[in-house]
């Protein structure tokens, strides 16, 4: 049964992808006059966006005011792979500077090929009016951004 539900889900895959990517390109958009950092994808890479992850100091606060408007949020990783138990033994006291600083800044918000523009702008909306007090520039709608 598990191998036919995944062989009708193979068919739209490659659809899938096409508009988890467009949703990607539209928070880019939405987020790109923020103070969050978004996904950064080298030009000679493609992402599937399984995750749509991003940066920022002020990750409690922003996750706490979306999880209060009933918007989910995820921190994959909250401690840097290098601390986990399984790599101590072998850790040797080595640095992760960036690994550290990253585990307390990123999160990922919702992602999946069905998200909807309006739901997206929602999100986008919650997201930067839990920003600090310090004026965030003025948020466009994707249909401006394009323009």
């Amino acid at each position: 049964i598990q191998a036919a539900i995944l062989l009708a889900e193979l068919e739209i895959f490659s659809d899938e992808i096409k508009q988890r990517r467009k949703i990607a390109k539209r928070s880019d958009e939405l987020l790109g006059r923020t103070n969050v950092s978004t996904p950064y994808i080298a030009p000679y890479n493609t992402s599937v966006y399984a995750q749509y992850s991003i940066q920022s100091d002020n990750r409690c606060r922003i996750c706490g005011n979306l999880a209060r408007r009933g918007i989910p949020t995820a921190i994959h990783y909250p401690s840097p792979l290098h601390r986990l138990p399984v790599f101590q033994k072998n850790r040797a006291e080595t640095k992760f500077p960036v690994a550290e600083q990253l585990s307390k800044r990123i999160f990922s918000l919702p992602m999946h090929p069905y998200l909807t523009e309006e739901a997206q702008i929602s999100i986008t909306h919650a997201l930067i009016s839990s920003l600090s007090k310090e004026k965030q520039p003025t948020m466009m709608t994707a249909a401006h951004a394009a323009t």
